[in-house]
């Protein structure tokens, strides 16, 4: 019983020193993209000796592609909770909207990092932000599904669609964590945003492809 009491303890402080990690490098990437970032730095701002890091990540590539998991994770229950086939489009695009923006003011630091980084120094990261934003495109397409009058179209133009909602998004995400925009205009991101939305999902209701 003791020895599984240790252990317990043991496994939390891993998962306490790993979180505390991915913590550190986030925090620095407010100063330096994850490229100039060296293993020193980020053992040095968690208080471990450069050889503890070893214990949690193989180098910084994979503290780095863990940190992108991290930042992608929630997005997929963000997404899903705004889909309600029983209030349309209307609905949708403004639960989406707020749903969204209350995501990003709550992690601008995970957001500042994806924004800087997927077109950054690293090719790690750039590849694994591209490879995220196109499953997120995919399932987000799947998703659409449950929206009336986008139930019965093709899985090429949900996904089409789904592929301009990210990049509508992903563009208010800079406006509003850039600080070369601050003083951030929420209400006037949002109102853009929500603008822009209605007019991809007004197309998409008159969209015939094969006459494209």
């Amino acid at each position: 019983m003791v020895d599984a009491v240790a252990s317990t303890t043991r496994q939390e402080r891993k998962q306490q020193t790993r979180d505390a990690l991915l913590a550190a490098a986030l925090g620095l990437t407010e100063f330096h993209s994850f490229d100039h970032l060296s293993l020193r730095q980020v053992t040095k701002e968690v208080g471990i000796v450069p050889g503890g890091f070893y214990r949690h990540f193989r180098d910084m590539d994979e503290l780095g592609l863990a940190l992108v998991d991290r930042c992608f994770s929630t997005l997929y229950d963000l997404a899903h909770a705004t889909v309600d086939p029983q209030r349309g489009v209307e609905y949708t695009l403004r639960a989406a909207v707020t749903a969204t923006l209350d995501h990003i003011r709550d992690r601008p630091a995970e957001y500042r990092f994806i924004v800087r980084e997927r077109n950054g120094g690293s090719p790690v990261l750039r590849r694994a932000i591209a490879a995220e934003q196109e499953r997120y495109t995919l399932t987000l397409a799947d998703w659409l599904r449950a929206v009336p009058d986008l139930a019965e179209r093709s899985e090429e133009h949900r996904e089409v669609l789904a592929g301009l909602i990210v990049a509508i998004v992903a563009g208010a995400a800079a406006s509003l964590v850039d600080p070369a925009f601050e003083p951030v205009d929420e209400a006037a991101i949002a109102r853009l945003t929500e603008q822009r939305l209605r007019v991809v999902f007004l197309g998409a209701a008159h969209w015939e492809p094969d006459r494209a």
